[in-house]
């Protein structure tokens, strides 16, 4: 219901509400100055002549903040060019000069043509030397399992050998999978991976135990550290902002890592004991979980002490797969 004092005001507060029609009056006028010509790649693009120039100067190992001073006092087109873009050319004229090779493939055909005596033997078959298995779930929508199995070389870089979908994560999935990787081996004739490298998923571990015998397996570093952290952890900080509290899990934290990079088994023992001396029986169930879940079945998969003992070449994480992945 509307008093007549409210309905006599009513006009009054029409004429005061603010009026939200826009007007269709558009003016063709920037807010801002031109920006200049510098920054924009297309009118800093380099000539023909000039990538060339750029080229040859990189052959004959001019610096490339040199290559830019040339270009700059010799050049129209180059006066604009930043570093960047000179970095970016010669990156360019390198990829060219590969022709599509890999840096070692490129290098043997030049030492040919070049007339050098050289002898290159390629080793195909014993190039895998170490095998990572992981399962990744957020790469597909269907939400399926996708077992990614890669190999690294001598550079430390990531290279696929196979992947495949599996219905589930039980034994015999696996199974069928590590049996179709082992029938690419064989009809390849390549030997079987030295080390191979997975998770603390049992089901995988036991078909790689089946399928490849003879093959050394570790666990990844990264997973068992992110286990310890979310059992051990609440223990000792119950609520963020404890500075106290986060101060005795990093001291308590630390000793793990001390105990998987022993370097000798009488390290280990050493700071294993150590371990147990500092925080029994305070935090029992958290040592008694390292040492059961971890150290006594797998010590010799995780710890340093052992696991240096094979030829790993330093990988001790499954973090290649994510590379894969992208």
């Amino acid at each position: 219901m509307i008093t007549s004092d409210l309905a006599m005001s009513l006009p009054a507060i029409r004429r005061q509400w603010p009026s939200r029609r826009k007007s269709a009056t558009q003016c063709a006028v920037h807010n801002h100055e031109p920006s200049p010509h510098i920054s924009h790649p297309r009118l800093r693009a380099l000539s023909a002549s000039d990538k060339a120039t750029t080229s040859d100067l990189t052959q004959a190992s001019i610096a490339p903040r040199d290559i830019r001073t040339y270009l700059r006092q010799n050049s129209s087109s180059g006066g604009v060019a930043t570093q960047q873009d000179i970095y970016n050319c010669i990156a360019k004229s390198k990829r060219a000069l590969c022709e599509g090779q890999s840096t070692i493939q490129a290098l043997a055909n030049e030492l040919d043509s070049q007339g050098f005596w050289s002898r290159i033997q390629l080793d195909q078959a014993r190039r895998p030397e170490l095998l990572i298995l992981d399962c990744t779930y957020k790469t597909n929508k269907y939400k399926m399992p996708l077992l990614d199995m890669i190999g690294v070389d001598a550079c430390q870089r990531s290279f696929g050998i196979a992947f495949a979908f599996l219905s589930g994560e039980a034994e015999e999935d696996f199974i069928w999978a590590l049996d179709r990787l082992r029938s690419m081996y064989d009809m390849c004739g390549a030997s079987h991976p030295s080390v191979v490298l997975t998770d603390r998923r049992l089901a995988c571990m036991n078909a790689v135990a089946h399928w490849f015998p003879g093959s050394i397996s570790l666990l990844c570093l990264w997973h068992a550290n992110k286990a310890v952290l979310a059992y051990c952890r609440p223990a000792f900080v119950r609520r963020d902002g404890d500075e106290q509290s986060i101060e005795k899990w990093t001291e308590f934290f630390g000793y793990w890592f001390a105990i998987v990079n022993s370097i000798d088994e009488e390290a280990y023992n050493r700071q294993l004991d150590e371990l147990e001396r500092r925080y029994v029986p305070e935090y029992v169930d958290e040592v008694s979980y390292i040492k059961q879940t971890w150290l006594d079945l797998y010590k010799e998969k995780l710890v340093k002490a052992w696991v240096d003992q094979h030829a790993h070449f330093g990988n001790n994480v499954t973090s290649h797969l994510c590379c894969i992945d992208k």
